[in-house]
């Protein structure tokens, strides 16, 4: 084994933090293109969606002493080996909550407003005033499922535009009050609220797995607007067809897929996508919610004040 200390970095990090580890000394390695590198090498990794480390790779890391996960999303780590080979892991969901909100924000106000789907148009040359009229968010009910970092922040924004915003988590404290939103103890309830938006904030485990499905579609008062930024497999794509083909959901805004990239989803799938983004009714985005520039320098700074008593 190499006896330096050495960092496998799995994604993209700022300078700052790049400086950072190697001022402990650290030898970068950039696991680019899946090469194949001797594990046993690394002390520590940093990573994202691009490697995943269930127990089979983390296995290969016979020296790995800790974890930085830029973003949020443990399930791309298998928690119970880590834990058990007392490696250190830490997240860092504080450090994109605001850049996910944003583009929560965005997405809403492009469905509302038909500002994506017309720009396509006018790039054809076609001038769609009448077609394209839109409408407001003001006053309108959101449905807000997770109501951690960037849930909660969304949910802030949404106040602000004055939306009329619940929420449910079922992780949050019963003590817990929000003076912007209202809470409701489940998800049965938020559905029936009569909301014209819901959109998804959670991790992705065995439990939220699918959490949106053809039984939240028999439940629903009113047509919604649809936003998923949290991960693709809370959302089951067959639901969300089916109510957007019988006028349960009005437009659909994703910035995660169950498979990803774009070329590994099903084939009928990308019909079906093709379908709802030609008539203006699917706002598709490559997964970028959290990754912003000054996202990527906010979660290093972030990992770097976790990992510190322990480098």
């Amino acid at each position: 084994m190499n006896q330096s200390k050495q960092v496998l970095i799995a994604t993209k990090i700022a300078p700052s933090f790049e400086k950072w580890l190697q001022d402990k000394k650290f030898v970068l390695t950039y696991y680019e293109n899946m090469e194949v590198h001797n594990f046993a090498d690394f002390e520590g990794v940093v990573t994202s969606n691009k490697l995943f480390l269930p127990s089979e790779m983390l296995k290969r890391f016979e020296n790995l002493k800790w974890i930085g996960r830029m973003g949020s999303g443990m399930e791309i780590i298998d928690m119970d080996y880590a834990n058990a080979h007392h490696i250190i892991v830490k997240s860092s969901p504080d450090g994109n909550a605001n850049a996910v909100a944003e583009q929560a924000l965005g997405t809403l106000l492009s469905l509302f407003h038909n500002i994506t789907s017309s720009a396509m148009e006018v790039n054809e040359d076609t001038w769609q005033r009448e077609v394209n009229r839109g409408y407001e968010i003001t006053d309108r009910k959101i449905g807000l499922v997770g109501f951690g970092s960037n849930g909660s922040l969304f949910g802030e924004k949404a106040a602000k535009m004055d939306m009329e915003v619940f929420f449910y988590d079922p992780h949050l404290t019963e003590s817990f009050a929000c003076d912007y939103a209202q809470r409701v103890d489940s998800y049965e309830e938020l559905l029936a609220q009569s909301i014209d938006v819901l959109s998804f904030h959670v991790p992705q485990n065995d439990t939220t797995y699918h959490y949106f499905n053809e039984g939240s579609l028999s439940i629903l008062k009113q047509p919604i607007y649809l936003l998923n930024l949290s991960r693709g497999a809370i959302v089951d794509w067959n639901a969300v067809y089916k109510g957007w083909q019988n006028k349960q959901i009005i437009k659909v805004g994703l910035d995660v897929l169950e498979h990803e990239p774009l070329s590994t989803v099903p084939a009928l799938q990308r019909v079906e996508m093709k379908e709802m983004i030609e008539r203006g009714d699917l706002l598709l985005t490559p997964h970028v919610g959290g990754y912003t520039f000054e996202a990527i320098e906010k979660m290093g700074q972030s990992l770097m004040r976790q990992l510190a008593p322990y480098l």
